[in-house]
């Protein structure tokens, strides 16, 4: 468009009194025309959208997924379930897929497969009457399906909140006769008293935490259970009470956490073991030197064992852990978990009776404190097929038998990994002292790395890149977390999930 002041456009000249005039009056019909555009422009985007509402209701009408039949969509809602019990959360299935639409909601509401596992809070759900009402509807929606649950009490229950205990509790009793899966955890013995003469005959796991007397298991167990695991001060003379199908039985977890009880002796524990020649994984307790006859010559066979955690609520002696791998045969072990020992021999090697009877380890979880630098490079090259390790880094107190030692750490045998286990794809590290450069360092040498997992006794640091923003310019397909202490915002439907799963499904 021409411009009778085209010349002074985009430039700095100051226009005088009269100019101004002119030009003002030069924009009117300008304007006008500007404000005729701009209306044009508004009908056409409000048509437009007239017009996209239109096509797309029509386009909605013959979407695949209308047309989808029932128990295809059904299918699809039970892949949307996670890989563990059902929260009460709207940003999870099958509670979230309830709120797309009237259509979804109908189809998650008449699925029971949909509502057939919650894990219960107990700390959380008792804050709220409504949240009590919601875990009746919950289990009412599975209608017949066998139920996998978990009930966890961190903390105690609240004077003001055990009314809604007294509400709540007897619903989970009246599911009993549908529990597949079961895990209780530290609940109070107002709260298991509820389950005594229940019965569940569809039951197959159940893992029990609790200081508590057990007593409803004698009626709860039946010839279905094949996995069992039990937390609890005294598992000695009970456990051999318990009705169970001991050589049907593939996954076995007796534990003691109180260091203040006496542990089961570790004959005993293996007299238990003897029991069950099926078992594919195993979780025992070890008794302290000296309690209980000693093992007999005869060692035990267990020819399907994949898994074996040995534990102790104090620390064992190196001696004595070797003893009990020396009595147990297991050709197709997979994963070792060892418990903290004290160190009393510089080389101590205490899991040599492996390399003949276990040739096929892949996993190791040790503790950093029962080794010297020495012995743990021993120890890891006596597993060539070793792919992952978890690391527990104690950083002890104690003092070395001989002060020339050197304790192995997270820090010292990082280095090291790549020339003693060149073939490792998951490492886990609980370590408060380790840094990111270490770490860094670690995944640079480590070619087969695909997994790194550690936990760190810090907070995250606000300002600066984080070790995952570091590890990912290396350019690398690396699975990496790195988990920080997190201040405690008060009980959530997710609180406790760390805790279950101890039993595999």
């Amino acid at each position: 468009m021409d411009s009778p002041f085209q010349q002074r456009l985009h430039t700095n000249y100051a226009p005088t009194d009269d100019e101004i005039v002119s030009i003002r009056a030069h924009l009117v019909p300008h304007r006008d025309n500007l404000a005729n555009l701009q209306k044009l422009i508004k009908d056409l985007s409000a048509q437009r959208d007239r017009l996209k509402d239109y096509v797309d209701a029509h386009e909605a009408l013959v979407s695949p997924l209308r047309r989808m039949p029932h128990d295809i969509v059904q299918e699809i809602f039970l892949a949307c379930l996670p890989n563990r019990n059902a929260v009460m959360s709207p940003i999870e299935a099958p509670l979230l897929l309830g709120r797309v639409c009237s259509g979804w909601r109908r189809i998650a509401l008449s699925t029971p497969m949909l509502w057939s596992s919650l894990h219960i809070h107990l700390n959380f759900v008792l804050s709220s009457e409504r949240r009590v009402s919601a875990v009746a509807e919950w289990l009412a929606r599975a209608a017949a399906c066998p139920l996998s649950l978990s009930v966890v009490a961190w903390r105690s229950i609240p004077i003001a909140d055990l009314d809604l205990a007294d509400t709540l509790m007897p619903v989970l009793a009246d599911s009993t006769h549908r529990w597949r899966c079961v895990e209780l955890l530290d609940l109070p013995r107002s709260c298991l008293s509820i389950f005594d003469r229940t019965t569940a005959p569809m039951l197959e796991t159940i893992h029990v935490k609790s200081d508590e007397i057990i007593y409803p298991l004698h009626t709860m167990l039946g010839l279905s259970v094949r996995r069992v695991s039990l937390i609890h001060p005294d598992l000695g003379g009970f456990t051999q009470t318990l009705p169970l199908a001991w050589n049907r039985l593939t996954h076995l977890a007796l534990v003691n956490e109180d260091a203040s009880v006496r542990v089961a002796p570790t004959s005993v524990t293996f007299a238990t073991i003897r029991r069950c020649p099926s078992l594919i994984s195993l979780q025992f307790q070890m008794g302290r030197t000296g309690d209980g006859p000693t093992l007999s010559d005869e060692p035990v066979h267990l020819p399907f064992l994949r898994s074996l955690a040995i534990q102790t609520p104090f620390l064992a002696e190196t001696s004595a852990l070797h003893v009990v791998m020396q009595h147990l045969l297991m050709p197709e072990l997979r994963r070792l978990e060892l418990p903290a020992t004290l160190l009393q021999q510089s080389n101590a090697v205490f899991l040599s009776p492996l390399t003949t009877g276990s040739p096929k380890l892949e996993s190791l979880e040790v503790h950093l404190a029962s080794f010297t630098l020495s012995s743990v490079s021993t120890t890891l090259r006596l597993f060539p097929s070793l792919c992952a390790i978890q690391i527990h880094d104690l950083h002890p107190h104690w003092d070395l038998p001989d002060p020339t030692l050197e304790y192995a750490t997270a820090e010292t045998l990082l280095p090291l990994l790549p020339d003693l286990a060149p073939s490792l794809q998951e490492v886990d590290i609980w370590d408060g002292q380790l840094d990111d450069s270490s770490m860094i360092m670690f995944t640079k040498k480590q070619q087969e790395l695909k997994r790194l997992n550690v936990q760190v006794d810090r907070f995250r640091s606000q300002s600066g890149r984080t070790l995952e923003e570091q590890l990912a310019d290396m350019g690398r397909e690396l699975d990496v977390s790195v988990r920080y202490l997190e201040p405690w915002k008060g009980p959530t439907p997710w609180e406790g999930l760390e805790e279950i799963g101890n039993v595999p499904r």
